[in-house]
């Protein structure tokens, strides 16, 4: 829900996502720490504790540099605002499709049983799926380079 308040510009989203990321962090602590006083190896809940707290961090990076500013905007929205978002969904896709790509060799540590890298069954799948999201990224970011370019253009004819 907070993903979907964001997306939609809600004020209160931002204060949910931390707090929903914060949650999920306790959360999958706590599972690491049990998985490893009971079996002795936290795989794969710490690598979901891992994940949380990256992604935690991304937040609140995001929100330190101002990327969530225009969140509370409520004047409608023009080709910066869109452009703004769209840098964000190309970092996002970006990301993604980047850890999808090395999420074999990521995962190897702790997923290789009886000297098998099961991460790699998944290869073909994690490899289409970090290309879509390189893709959609790319792709973005083409969309915000024109977007500020056909801005530029309107800014010096009317100047």
């Amino acid at each position: 829900m907070a993903l979907v308040g964001l997306v939609r510009r809600v004020p209160a989203a931002r204060r949910h996502a931390l707090l929903s990321l914060l949650a999920q962090l306790a959360a999958s602590g706590v599972h690491t720490y049990a998985s490893l006083s009971l079996r002795g190896s936290g795989a794969p809940a710490n690598m979901r504790a891992l994940v949380t707290a990256v992604a935690l961090l991304a937040f609140v990076g995001a929100r330190s540099i101002g990327s969530f500013d225009s969140v509370e905007d409520d004047t409608e929205e023009d080709a910066g605002g869109i452009a703004e978002t769209l840098v964000d969904i190309a970092g996002c896709a970006l990301s993604a499709g980047v850890l999808c790509l090395g999420m074999e060799r990521l995962m190897a540590f702790t997923h290789t049983l009886g000297g098998r890298n099961r991460a790699a069954e998944w290869g073909v799948g994690l490899a289409v799926a970090g290309l879509i999201g390189a893709g959609v990224g790319v792709v973005a970011l083409s969309i915000v380079a024109a977007l500020r370019l056909h801005s530029r253009a309107r800014t010096t004819d009317n100047a």
